[in-house]
């Protein structure tokens, strides 16, 4: 099946296949030529037919945000708080102005067939430069830049330090609000907001004039600068991931850290003072980039098979970088490798991660500090003195039992109410030794409740109902209608779970009395099934996702009108506040409906492996798709069985 081809979920020996593309992007994805290759983010976005259903329910949530009058009750509510009738008329006069210079624009048309997002720091400070591109509707493109040129113009009357002006770039008109507008073109500066058209293209560009240059430099063929779409670093990215249909996120961390680094080091610069000092501050900057500059690139395609949309991630590490302590504490993890050990069938939600080594982590900062942060053997020195004060040595207390690989299980609550509406939920976490673990919470909880005790609070810890030995229930006063929280160890796993009854499901499945998530039909049909070892796995029924969240909100509703009923009349700064938190409650209200219409989605899945330098991650989310859509096929496993 098409399925099949597209997603080969998880191969034996850790690493999810990929239909790989040779370096060069589908004919649709236009618009990244025209982007320079000193971008360090680059997002390119097509119109997919595929897509269409699901880009109509999404435009039903908009009609309905739109239709519900929010916009205008926040409005009424910021004029309200004016208290001079003067200045609420010209506020008044200047939002009305803004929101029809807004809704001027055809935003479905201008982003309708093609659009790219670029960030990049320019030459000069602040630096930040933002390039955006649109091939919208036909016959769109004449209507959309005259009024996107009045929304410039309109900018141009806030004050007289902004100024709205038009200048030809390689041949193409360009207008430009800019705080400095008599700055020569070639200057850093000024920082300006520019719209262009070229054909059925238009671009909004915010930075230096340089942006402009360089992009219609390469529209029209006379620029100096490259594509980014045509440099070797996104060819090798591209020839690693599955090929997009709908769209495509380019990150070079490299690159980011590379210009974050020069920018500081400027500002550095600029800012002056001490040679002495200056010089700290450029080792600890150095030493933090050091650190944190491990990844190469991230790059991620989207596309669509069915009622399915499929997001390919890889992430590269720097090769260089394996070794180095920051790389080490996340890919030097246990994987695992019977993901569904402890997942009963009837999980609502699900996740496996290996998550970080924090003892690794915890020594490299301490190392970071220690050598470079002025002043830093003096801070951590201190940093372990309180430590010893308060009784608690990190490699004693923690780190000697402590994993850290993480499992989180959501069940259906056992008594629906209010409180637990979203179900009952199990953590657990691996720990390197048992008894150890056991004995040292055990510790943390008795002396918890002995301070409590002494505060005058009860906290009361009794034998939990566990079909396990060592577990023990948390009552407090203030919590024992809502959750009574049980925690234990149990073989190589730190137990948290919201009731007993809740890890005794999970425990009945690793003993083999009770079926797995793997008799999930709904998992089977739309999770990703690995075959091999994961350092990552998840998955989540999103079938009521608009339902809970519209709960939710009812919830905080709730809460906020109690809240607001118990501000007293008689306190002038109370009686202020409460009219307006009560309209802020009414109006968010009006989401209730909007949110409910978020229910168009079936599940989502992830899985995550490490294959030397590369991570690679499948995200499959599935939509219901219309009433006649027929069977999904079961999800692939890796060597193509069901």
């Amino acid at each position: 099946m098409r399925f099949t081809t597209k997603l080969t979920a998880v191969i034996a020996g850790g690493l999810i296949s990929a239909t790989t593309l040779a370096g060069e992007l589908p004919k649709q994805f236009t618009l990244g030529r025209f982007v320079p290759d000193n971008a360090w983010l680059f997002i390119n976005t097509v119109q997919n037919p595929e897509r269409e259903w699901v880009d109509a329910q999404t435009a039903d949530v908009f009609d309905a945000l739109k239709a519900s009058g929010i916009d205008r009750d926040m409005i009424s509510l910021v004029l309200s708080m004016i208290q001079d009738d003067e200045q609420r008329t010209e506020v008044e006069a200047s939002l009305d102005k803004l929101s029809s210079l807004v809704n001027g624009v055809d935003w479905q048309d201008l982003f309708s067939r093609e659009y790219v997002f670029a960030e990049r720091i320019g030459n000069g400070l602040p630096g930040y430069e933002y390039i955006f591109l649109a091939r919208g509707a036909d016959g769109s493109a004449e209507s959309n830049m005259r009024h996107l040129v009045e929304i410039l113009q309109g900018l141009g009357e806030l004050g007289d330090e902004i100024e709205v002006a038009s200048r030809t770039v390689h041949g193409v008109k360009v207008w430009s609000a800019s705080a400095d507008a008599e700055s020569d073109e070639d200057s850093k500066y000024p920082i300006s907001v520019s719209v262009f058209r070229k054909n059925d293209i238009i671009g909004v560009l915010m930075g230096t004039h340089g942006t402009a240059k360089d992009v219609l430099g390469l529209m029209s063929g006379r620029g100096t600068a490259k594509s980014i779409v045509s440099s070797a670093r996104f060819q090798a990215a591209l020839a690693e991931i599955n090929a997009p249909e709908t769209s495509l996120m380019f990150f070079d961390v490299k690159h980011l850290l590379k210009d974050v680094s020069v920018l500081m080091n400027k500002v550095i610069e600029v800012k002056g003072g001490d040679p002495e000092d200056e010089a700290k501050i450029r080792r600890l900057l150095n030493a933090v980039v050091g650190l944190t500059d491990f990844l190469d690139y991230t790059i991620v395609s989207t596309e669509m098979d069915g009622r399915r949309e499929l997001i390919h991630t890889v992430a590269r590490i720097q090769e260089p970088k394996l070794e180095s302590p920051i790389v080490q504490s996340f890919v030097s993890r246990r994987p695992f490798d019977r993901f569904d050990r402890y997942i009963p069938a009837d999980a609502t939600d699900f996740s496996v991660s290996t998550f970080v080594d924090l003892e690794k982590l915890y020594d490299t900062v301490l190392d970071l500090v220690r050598d470079h942060v002025p002043s830093g053997p003096e801070l951590t020195d201190k940093w372990k003195a309180w430590l010893a004060s308060v009784g608690f040595d990190p490699q004693r207390d923690l780190f000697a039992w402590w994993s850290g690989e993480i499992i989180k299980v959501t069940l259906p609550a056992e008594m629906v109410s209010p409180m637990n509406a979203g179900g009952t939920g199990v953590i657990m976490i691996r720990v390197k030794d048992s008894a150890l673990a056991a004995s040292k919470v055990n510790a943390a909880l008795d002396f918890v409740s002995l301070l409590m005790q002494a505060k005058g609070q009860m906290l009361v810890l009794t034998p939990a109902k566990v079909d396990a030995e060592g577990f023990r229930e948390i009552t407090h006063p203030m919590l024992a209608m809502a959750s009574r929280p049980v925690i234990g160890v149990k073989d190589e796993w730190l137990i948290v779970g919201a009731t007993g009854g809740a890890i005794n499901k999970c425990l009945a499945v690793a003993a083999g009395k009770a079926p797995s998530i793997m008799e999930n039909p709904q998992f089977r049909n739309e999770g990703i099934i690995p075959a091999g070892p994961v350092y990552a796995l998840s998955f989540a029924d999103t079938s009521d996702f608009g339902q809970e969240l519209a709960k939710g909100l009812g919830m905080a509703g709730m809460i906020a009108q109690m809240f607001t009923a118990g501000l007293p009349d008689d306190k002038p700064e109370a009686a202020k506040i409460k009219p307006v938190v009560q309209r802020l409650v009414a109006s968010m209200m009006k989401l209730g409906p909007v949110l409910r219409k978020l229910d168009f989605y079936s599940s989502e899945s992830t899985a995550t492996t490490i294959k030397g330098s590369v991570v690679r991650t499948e995200r499959v989310v599935t939509f219901k798709g219309p009433p006649t859509d027929e069977a999904l096929p079961a999800t692939a496993t890796a060597d193509g069985t069901k």
